[in-house]
């Protein structure tokens, strides 16, 4: 079982809550992935996590910790704890415009290294939208071009990252044949990222935000 010290080699990040919704999401985020990778316990995330926390966050939580005593406080569950520090520091209008834009992504041309990136990114901040994994794999086929959605569909594939790896592969295809434009020059490393960012999400990571 993983201790705070295997918690601190990891290098979690820290967070002052200044950075609005989206910095907040991406804390928890990569928070989350900082418990998996150090097998944090269940029941000493809440206690871990909030040692991280600086600023404007520091003191919303010890104002909690000094409601609630420190031991009743550090039991918080990790879902409620999430839910807590959303409801004070995150804007809703802010995660209705990442939910709106998640829903209406579309590829443009043949930039699929663009639309994967943003397509994971906004998959990570807008969980109820990306979960079961099923749901993501729906949105991620409803915003591919038509050249290769409905060959996309008729695959069935069921995880994210041998859809991924497939719409890659029927992009290019599509290239060669003149079906699509050639991709932008603007983006030719991006595929590089995406190989970082298909890894980043094997097995789906941690707990949902």
């Amino acid at each position: 079982m993983g201790t705070f010290r295997a918690f601190l080699e990891c290098k979690p990040p820290t967070f002052d809550g200044t950075g609005g919704t989206i910095d907040l999401l991406h804390w928890i985020r990569r928070i989350e992935y900082t418990f998996e990778e150090s097998e944090s316990p269940v029941g000493k995330r809440v206690e871990y996590a909030t040692v991280m926390l600086q600023g404007k966050a520091y003191s919303w939580w010890n104002a909690q910790v000094q409601m609630l005593g420190l031991a009743d406080a550090n039991a918080t569950l990790w879902s409620d704890f999430k839910d807590l520090i959303k409801e004070e520091l995150c804007h809703l209008d802010d995660i209705l415009k990442l939910e709106i834009e998640y829903y209406g992504l579309k590829m443009e041309g043949s930039e699929i290294e663009a639309y994967t990136k943003r397509s994971n990114e906004l998959a990570a901040l807008c969980p109820n939208m990306s979960q079961p994994i099923s749901r993501r794999i729906k949105l991620y086929l409803r915003g591919l071009v038509p050249e290769i959605q409905g060959c996309m569909s008729a695959a069935n594939l069921p995880t994210i990252q041998q859809v991924v790896r497939l719409a890659h592969q029927l992009t290019d295809q599509a290239v060669e044949e003149g079906k699509l434009p050639k991709h932008s020059s603007s983006n030719a490393n991006a595929l590089m990222s995406n190989k970082y960012i298909w890894g980043e999400y094997q097995g789906e990571g941690p707990s949902s935000i």
